[in-house]
């Protein structure tokens, strides 16, 4: 029991030890909080940014003739 016990403590050891060289070395592809929230927020503007762009493009644009049209006939009327 007790070499499975050292067994299990070295490969953990040599697991962890690992991923920390690795995270440290920047060979994965992983940002750190600040840079990851940035990036989000980026992310969710360009989204919305193009949300809005799409909704807006849809909607037919203002026409002053029309409203001054409308707003004679309703007077008019």
């Amino acid at each position: 029991m007790k070499k499975a016990n050292i067994l299990l403590t070295t490969l953990l050891y040599a697991f962890l030890t690992s991923c920390i060289v690795v995270d440290t070395l920047g060979l994965t592809d992983t940002y750190k909080g600040d840079v990851a929230k940035r990036k989000l927020i980026d992310a969710a503007m360009i989204g919305d940014s193009l949300t809005a762009r799409a909704a807006f493009t849809a909607q037919k644009p203002f026409n002053f003739l029309e409203l001054l049209q409308t707003l004679i006939h309703l007077l008019l009327t």
